[in-house]
């Protein structure tokens, strides 16, 4: 079953664990173990702090967890990472 969510944070690096929790319970969710859940939330948690520490015209990052069918997919701004399942 998919699941899908989408939050905006503003651009400020104290946000990054929230993405990072958001990224490690939606993998568990979704069923994967404890590690390659972790190790992809580090992977979240790295691309966020680029996003939210980078000065841009857009105030805000929008983050979007999706569940497919074979992957679960977070976006960070314009970058997508994969977690295949």
């Amino acid at each position: 079953m998919g699941f899908g969510m989408k939050v905006s944070l503003p651009r400020d690096e104290r946000y990054v664990d929230t993405v990072r929790l958001i990224a490690v319970e939606s993998a568990r969710e979704a069923g994967c173990d404890v590690a390659p859940a972790e190790a992809f939330a580090g992977r979240v948690a790295d691309a966020a702090r680029i996003c939210l520490t980078t000065p841009q015209s857009k105030p805000h990052v929008t983050i979007a967890v999706e569940r497919e069918t074979d992957a679960l997919v977070v976006t960070i701004d314009h970058q997508v990472m994969r977690l295949a399942l």
